[in-house]
């Protein structure tokens, strides 16, 4: 969505099955996102959980949003990132937003080099 980061589908981690999405972060901050069909059911209140493995380095932190296109963001929950290896699970409200066209997850990162995330096993109420 934005900033310096790629995503690819890995099966180096996973928390569920074999694969999981992983995310490389290179700089400051950016953002991934998912945009399309599956997303269509979510409602603000819905509750959503994502399982989040990070490679370790401190400093890093993510935000989980949602948001109606051509519109800012709502920002439901930003978390530290676990200073060792593993997973974090972040189970989340979607905020009051409009219709909800778009989550994903917001990585910052105050160390220098890149931050290596995967995401797996997402999932709420009818999925």
């Amino acid at each position: 969505m934005y900033g310096s980061i790629r995503s690819s589908q890995s099966a180096q981690v996973a928390y569920s099955g074999s694969h999981s999405l992983r995310i490389v972060l290179r700089g400051a901050d950016a953002a991934v996102g998912v945009e399309n069909g599956s997303i269509s059911q979510l409602r603000p209140g819905d509750t959503v959980t994502y399982h989040i493995w990070s490679d370790g380095q401190s400093g890093g932190r993510v935000g989980v949003f949602a948001e109606t296109l051509n519109q800012p963001e709502d920002v439901a929950e930003t978390v530290p990132l676990p200073t060792h290896r593993g997973w974090l699970t972040l189970t989340w409200t979607v905020p009051s937003v409009s219709k909800v066209d778009v989550i994903g997850v917001q990585v910052a990162h105050d160390g220098s080099g890149k931050l290596t995330l995967a995401i797996d096993a997402l999932s709420w109420a009818g999925s």
